[in-house]
């Protein structure tokens, strides 16, 4: 009906004596507070000025264009949501998404230290949000001691395997090298604690080390009066091409025939503006880490967010299996026989196949072929860290299977097929809407 039409009709029925329009927005208003939210809403939150997690937002965007999920009867949609990259703004945007009438998950927010400034949020709502994290690596991610639960699903292995399968290369080429670890001075509450779990490592090993728990504060000419085999840096892309330059500058105006320490990055520094602005030349032979064993670089998505898709689907589509058999609260039910529909509903139906999933150590094989097992409480089972190194104007994983620790390589060769069918998407480019919190 046209607007006119419609304003016809109201001022004819407000003439016969009927419910004026006020009246009617309190019946529209109690019919929405009746039926509920028309969908659930999957939000995806991060810094949107960050191209990592654009990339990863719209890998889940372009699964979700392919195929909406539903809980019973209720499509599930996606909202996306700038935390403007700061805790604080973590922090602010995690408050008001977990009180929101429609939120059933949360994929976010990227940056470890800002998942972290979140988390409380989340869990503490009732019931919990559920949330994957994709990039985190943080051994501190973990949810409030006093949360009964914790649905926090960690695609990525933590800082504790960074630590390990990085000191463990770094031996491998220098078995009794001397070490240098540095943590950078870009986002500190990332790099030191990585910083003092390299240290950790290489003393475990009883190799000789000194630790730098600041770049800046490394004193002149240390590098060369160290004579250091080894030089590890927990940092970001910044961090590492400053330390890189001022190492070779050190070596460069050294009248002592010395041979630069071969230098090795945490995942952090994993990033095309590592290769920038000359970049390529200066890391040339640089070793670092990341958690996964391919890059691509060249495509608009990023593996991450297609594999967070395909898990959030999985999890769904195992929520529904509990509708379909019934093994729902009887309030679900009961809501549902009436047509009222409350995410609290859903979100408590999609714990319950979380849990599962964690006490059964389910698999999940996404469509890029990346097997994803967690243990009771979310931590990835399987995950581990590659070596990437840089060669020329490239990143390449160098390390192979020959680097996988013990048991891996047996686990891995004898894949089982998924728990649930996980939708493998081919690329195409979807919308990619942006969204600030409040707006």
């Amino acid at each position: 009906m046209a607007n006119g039409a419609r304003a016809d009709t109201l001022a004819e029925g407000a003439g016969a004596g009927s419910p004026d329009c006020g009246g009617n927005r309190v019946e529209d208003q109690f019919k929405e507070w009746w039926l509920g939210p028309k969908a659930y809403k999957i939000y995806l939150v991060g810094s949107l000025t960050g191209r990592e997690t654009e990339r990863i937002f719209r890998g889940f965007q372009a699964q979700h264009e392919l195929l909406t999920p539903k809980i019973g009867d209720v499509p599930v949609e996606i909202s996306v949501v700038d935390d403007l990259g700061t805790s604080t703004g973590a922090n602010g945007v995690s408050r008001i998404v977990s009180h929101t009438d429609d939120a059933l998950l949360v994929v976010g927010h990227v940056i470890s230290t800002d998942t972290i400034a979140a988390l409380p949020n989340y869990i503490g709502s009732n019931p919990p949000v559920p949330v994957i994290t994709t990039r985190e690596t943080s051994a501190d991610l973990q949810c409030p001691r006093e949360a009964a639960y914790c649905p926090v699903l960690r695609m990525s292995p933590s800082d504790v395997d960074q630590a390990r399968d990085l000191v463990r290369f770094a031996v491998e080429k220098k078995p009794a090298g001397k070490f240098a670890v540095v943590a950078g001075d870009i986002n500190s509450g990332y790099t030191r604690p990585l910083a003092d779990l390299l240290a950790k490592q290489v003393t475990e090993k009883r190799l000789a080390m000194d630790l730098f728990r600041s770049r800046s504060e490394i004193p002149p000419r240390q590098f060369v009066n160290g004579r250091y085999d080894c030089v590890l840096v927990a940092g970001e892309a910044a961090d590492a091409k400053s330390l890189v330059a001022r190492i070779k500058e050190e070596y460069k105006n050294s009248a002592e025939n010395a041979i630069e320490p071969i230098v090795f990055l945490s995942d952090a520094s994993f990033d095309q503006t590592l290769l920038m602005g000359g970049g390529g030349q200066l890391m040339d032979g640089v070793t670092l880490t990341y958690q996964l064993g391919r890059y691509d670089e060249d495509q608009p998505y990023h593996a991450y967010g297609l594999d967070a898709f395909d898990l959030a689907s999985a999890l769904i589509s195992m929520a529904n299996g509990r509708v379909l058999n019934g093994a729902v609260p009887w309030s679900y039910r009961l809501r549902r026989s009436i047509n009222m529909h409350r995410v609290a509903d859903a979100r408590s139906i999609l714990l319950q196949a979380i849990y599962e999933s964690f006490n059964r150590h389910l698999e999940f094989l996404s469509g890029s072929g990346e097997l994803y097992k967690f243990d009771s409480d979310g931590h990835r089972l399987n995950g581990r860290f590659h070596m990437w190194q840089v060669k020329g104007s490239k990143l390449v994983d160098v390390d192979g299977e020959r680097d996988l620790p013990a048991g891996m390589q047996a686990a891995e060769s004898q894949r089982q097929p998924p728990h649930e069918h996980l939708l493998a998407a081919p690329f195409r480019g979807p919308s990619f809407p942006r969204f600030i919190a409040g707006e």
